[in-house]
């Protein structure tokens, strides 16, 4: 796992002298709107690591445009749009080594862009319910293993306190699923294997921290 003092970000805009600033995996970076440009992130990883890039759209206006590239020293990694769905997150399993992450942005959106340690995930037992609390503008991780048939039983603790949304991803990094924090849900798992669960809360949430609970019933 690389630790919070392994990694650097180096944040450029193209035309000006670079400006460095150090980051932890699970902050969120900002960046505002503009003209077209491109912002880059570097960082080197003197581990390997399983990194989840969440990007979200803020105060979009219907003319936004966000593409990111993430490039090692030989090729691009991998690449994608940003747009509203929360399909855009993904996970990357990155060799140590250094990367470069370039946000290219046109529009008059802002981008809220958070790389998180899928690492630093809290682990779930099967049959062991998991009671949470969730602060406006945080995502929480976790991450179980699961035999086909189990069954995800999620429970917001108050119905009209909690606003976001909770992705699931399957074993192979892709969105299984996604859902609203304040809905209730019983899941079925059609694949056995590790799954990850992230769940967002919106920034303009209710003031005060909302608690969900969720479990994992084997078949």
């Amino acid at each position: 796992r690389a630790s919070a003092e392994d990694i650097v970000m180096t944040t450029r805009l193209s035309g000006t002298p670079a400006a460095v600033d150090q980051v932890h995996l699970g902050e969120t970076l900002q960046l505002a709107p503009g003209d077209t440009h491109t912002v880059s992130y570097g960082f080197t990883l003197n581990e390997p690591a399983e990194v989840i890039l969440d990007p979200q759209l803020v105060g979009a206006n219907g003319d936004t445009d966000f593409y990111w590239e993430l490039l090692s020293l030989d090729d691009i990694v991998q690449d994608g749009d940003v747009g509203t769905s929360d399909s855009d997150l993904r996970t990357i399993t990155l060799a140590a080594g250094s990367y470069v992450l370039n946000v290219h942005q046109s529009g008059t959106g802002s981008l809220a862009l958070k790389l998180l340690d899928a690492a630093s995930a809290t682990k779930v037992k099967p049959d062991q319910p998991v009671d949470a609390v969730l602060a406006p503008g945080a995502t929480q991780a976790f991450v179980f293993n699961a035999i086909s048939g189990s069954t995800l039983r999620y429970s917001p603790g108050a119905l009209a306190g909690l606003s976001g949304h909770w992705t699931l991803l399957d074993p192979y990094g892709d969105v299984a699923q996604t859902g609203d924090l304040s809905s209730a849900i019983d899941l079925n798992i059609r694949e056995t294997g590790r799954y990850l669960l992230l769940c967002e809360a919106d920034a303009a949430n209710a003031a005060d921290a909302t608690a969900f609970t969720f479990s994992i019933t084997d078949g």
